[in-house]
């Protein structure tokens, strides 16, 4: 054997034995490789293995790919191992247009994965307010958010977030001239002076499904956008200003393109005119796989089920009726006449359907197999239960406390985690390009409202008692009522001065503690007495008498009454025994009859169950006896009816 046969068998020998050793096989780099070929080995199941020689003498580079074997661990994974990649490859560029594309499917049709993603869309946009900064530039920033319809933006920024993972916000600017530029400095107090400066007016979601990702490396953020049929046919004959401005700014190459109809056009998208969010995406991965893309499987498998339900309740449409009728000749024999009338009554779609009627010796049967286990819910349980894991859903199921506590956290966490992706990585930004631009020397930050599945009456009491000693304005009290929101140490300064001046005009005094200043005689100062009435201690200076006969006859006919009330609302309630609570609603009633009615009235409207006008007249007098004696409303009431009258009046 020549010595070239020799090392071309060892070199054999030696490939064959690294690829039953699962080893590296080196694989020299080829510089002319097309763009994405190092992506396409990824994702054919190997792995390539940068690697270091001196094949040639000198520190070479080249690239290893792991051969991949089929052993028993890929045998007992292979339902998983079979599942397609997310990503499709053409010509080098990436995209996410598949899984994009099925996950919108499954939000127009399946009612669940609908009702989560609009679920968590209405929690997580809520209203932004403008924290810190100056007042003028707070006024501006809301003004300009109501401009680009930010509620609208926000809407839209959080259903794309959960439907697809891969936000694009394409931004349109405006450009202002020496008049806008006097304006806005007469009115939000701003530093501009140079003409022709541009502000974003209007933000557009782009739709990712037609965003490739091109370049070996995702990190770097390369994408373009591939014009559908209908973009093209706008762009070719634009019909609106917008679409004729788009049209002018791209690029010759791709004007020419769209006027001669060709397809595939794409344009590069310009990282300082979109902004790109993803939801949980890595650095090596070209896009965002959808936040419930994997629900997707359970849901089909789902529909198939429900498929073959369909087809198994369509059976049920050809069932039939056999009526026998009659008994042997000696028995009596058929009655032909009632057979005709019976198939008369029967071919009425009203009373009967597919009906076959026959005399006694006909015999027909059919095999009906229990509906029940074939179309019933055992099969859709276990499916059920892995749609609800992973959709996280708060609002559907049957979940313990723990449970749902746990939803409810986790809940939370995915709002907080999409607000701050919208807040982080495109409203903050912009706010502060925009406050650079306009001149703003302290821009304010944006914030949401917070969201709170907790117990809002604990909160309220909370700001009600600060609101008591003085540390919240009325403004701001009613403000942390409607956002949950307390102000920063800055508006709380500003508020506060203003507040302190509205009060010493007189505004805000309190009920109970009288105002700051006090009025009437100076101290040390005295004033003859004019009157002296002199009564029990006690009774302080009551002028008014009252009758012990009229009040004793007012008790009694009080405590009648109340027993009518009582008596009438266990009938209306359709109650064998009245229990404490009842008893309490009862009496309310019977006190507000006693408060704003007459004596002689009380009776008709207990037995009517009709509820009294009110008399204001009569409770404000009761109120000054409560008042003058103190004493609580219905001792007031009693007393006023034992009032002696004068015979004057």
């Amino acid at each position: 054997m020549s010595a070239k046969k020799k090392v071309a068998k060892k070199k054999t020998a030696a490939k064959k034995t690294a690829k039953a050793n699962n080893t590296s096989i080196k694989i020299p780099l080829n510089p002319n490789l097309p763009q994405g070929a190092f992506i396409s080995e990824f994702l054919d199941g190997g792995s390539l293995v940068e690697t270091k020689g001196t094949a040639t003498g000198r520190g070479s580079r080249s690239w290893a790919r792991q051969v991949g074997t089929r052993t028993k661990l890929g045998e007992l994974t292979s339902n998983v191992g079979n599942l397609p990649h997310p990503f499709t490859q053409s010509d080098g560029d990436m995209s996410a247009r598949e899984v994009i594309s099925l996950s919108r499917k499954a939000y127009y049709n399946i009612s669940i994965y609908k009702s989560t993603i609009d679920i968590m869309t209405e929690f997580s946009n809520s209203k932004v307010h403008f924290k810190g900064g100056s007042a003028k530039a707070r006024k501006f920033f809301d003004a300009w958010y109501k401009k680009i319809n930010g509620w609208s933006l926000g809407d839209q920024f959080f259903r794309e977030w959960y439907i697809s993972g891969n936000v694009f916000i394409h931004k349109s600017d405006a450009e202002f001239n020496v008049n806008d530029l006097k304006t806005l400095n007469q009115i939000y107090g701003s530093s501009l002076t140079k003409a022709n400066t541009s502000i974003p007016i209007r933000y557009t979601i782009l739709d990712p499904a037609s965003i490739k990702a091109t370049g070996a490396s995702f990190a770097s953020g390369l994408y373009k956008k591939t014009f559908n049929a209908f973009e093209v046919e706008n762009l070719k004959n634009p019909k609106t200003e917008e679409d004729r401005l788009y049209f002018d700014s791209l690029p010759p190459k791709v004007r020419a393109q769209i006027k001669r109809g060709t397809k595939n056009i794409s344009v590069d998208l310009d990282p300082s005119e979109v902004y790109l969010i993803f939801c949980k995406k890595q650095d090596y991965e070209p896009f965002a796989i959808p936040l419930y893309f994997p629900v997707i499987y359970d849901l089909d498998l789902k529909l198939q089920f429900k498929q073959a339900d369909k087809l198994v309740a369509k059976t049920i449409d050809h069932a039939i009726l056999l009526i026998t009728m009659g008994a042997k000749p000696e028995e009596g024999g058929v009655n032909q006449n009632l057979m005709e009338a019976t198939q008369e009554l029967m071919r009425k779609e009203s009373v009967g359907g597919r009906v076959l009627i026959a005399d006694y010796t006909m015999k027909a049967g059919f095999i009906i197999p229990d509906m029940g286990k074939i179309v019933g819910p055992e099969k859709y349980k276990v499916i059920n239960d892995d749609i609800a894991a992973g959709l996280m859903n708060i609002f559907f199921g049957e979940d313990k406390f723990a449970n749902s506590m746990i939803k409810i956290k986790v809940f939370l966490e995915r709002l907080k985690e999409s607000r701050n992706a919208y807040l982080n990585n495109f409203l903050i930004p912009e706010v502060k390009r925009i406050s650079e631009q306009m001149g703003f020397k302290n821009f304010p930050v944006p914030v949401f409202e917070e969201v709170d599945l907790q117990d809002e009456v604990q909160y309220m009491k909370v700001y009600t008692r600060l609101a008591e000693l003085g540390l919240l304005t009325p403004k701001e009290t009613f403000e942390a009522f409607e956002t949950n929101m307390l102000p920063t140490p800055e508006e709380s300064l500003q508020n506060q001065e203003s507040y302190k001046a509205q009060k010493e005009e007189g505004y805000y005094e309190p009920m109970i503690g009288g105002g700051n200043k006090e009025e009437g005689r100076p101290d040390g100062e005295t004033a003859p007495q004019t009157t002296k009435n002199v009564g029990p201690i006690g009774t302080g200076s009551v002028e008014e008498k009252y009758s012990l006969e009229s009040l004793k006859n007012t008790v009694a006919h009080a405590n009648k009454i109340m027993k009518l009330v009582c008596l009438k609302h266990k009938e209306d309630m359709g109650l064998q025994r009245m229990s404490a609570k009842q008893r309490k609603i009862a009496e309310a009633r019977a006190q507000r009859i006693f408060a704003h009615c007459e004596q002689e009235d009380w009776e008709d409207f207990a037995r009517s169950g009709e509820e009294p006008p009110m008399n204001f007249d009569r409770s404000n007098r009761i109120a000054k006896i409560q008042t003058e004696h103190k004493i609580t409303e219905l001792p007031g009431i009693l007393l006023a009816e034992s009032v002696i009258k004068d015979d004057k009046e």
